[in-house]
């Protein structure tokens, strides 16, 4: 009798261990049909950044100054990354999924040193419900004789940090792409003005503001002091004699 109840205790215990695995496997596992649909709004999507990449293309032939002139024939284009372009730089672009939803956004990339730097990112496109369109606002990414923009770069936990200088203050901007793949939300967002050092509204100490500024890197172990992601930018267009 004993050894009856222990053996139908045993194939109750096996019987809900198949459950739980089956059930593990429904949740972890996609459906076919969600690749196949990721795998056709990627196809969507790539056929609308054609047009970023197109304009890119067409604005490269141009001088900067022949550029600043003729800005406004290439909406999709950031005069920041072409002012590094026409210094004798690089463009690059490259498909990459920044929120992890399994649809690549574009990125675009620059460089205005000939020996090496890795890009900057310089602009982020992304694609829903049929529309491509850019998610940096235009203070992120547009040359001014007022203010620099300095290292835009994506951490390899994907928060993107933007800098920009002007002659009387210094903004930190920390920003990353909503689970929606919609828009860049604010992380966090220091200033130092006019001797002073904020944390958005909040005054902090000098010592607060350079911990803050580092919050979000992540730093590789193998390479100290390493912490951008490796994002795989192919070179779009070089302005480099020879190549």
């Amino acid at each position: 009798m004993k050894m009856s109840i222990a053996k139908n205790r045993i194939a109750v215990i096996l019987a809900v261990m198949i459950l739980i695995v089956a059930l593990t496997a429904c949740v972890n596992t996609p459906e076919p049909n969600e690749i196949s649909n990721k795998e056709e709004l990627n196809d969507k999507a790539k056929l609308a950044y054609s047009e970023v990449l197109d304009q890119y293309k067409d604005a490269a032939e141009l001088s900067w100054k022949e550029y600043k002139q003729k800005k406004d024939e290439y909406p999709l284009v950031c005069s920041q990354a072409m002012n590094n372009y026409t210094g004798s730089g690089y463009l690059y672009y490259a498909y990459y999924d920044l929120n992890g939803d399994g649809l690549d956004e574009l990125m675009i990339g620059s460089d205005w040193d000939v020996h090496g730097y890795d890009p900057v990112t310089s602009d982020i496109f992304v694609y829903n419900d049929g529309q491509m369109y850019s998610v940096l606002d235009s203070r992120f990414k547009d040359a001014d004789e007022f203010a620099t923009i300095y290292d835009p770069t994506v951490y390899r936990n994907n928060v993107i940090r933007i800098g920009i200088t002007t002659d009387y203050s210094e903004e930190t901007w920390f920003l990353k792409l909503n689970d929606e793949g919609t828009s860049l939300e604010t992380v966090d967002y220091l200033n130092y003005k006019e001797g002073k050092y904020y944390q958005g509204r909040k005054t902090i100490t000098e010592q607060e503001y350079r911990y803050f500024r580092n919050q979000f890197k992540d730093y590789d172990s193998n390479f100290e002091g390493h912490e951008e992601n490796d994002i795989p930018y192919l070179v779009l267009i070089s302005n480099v004699e020879g190549e």
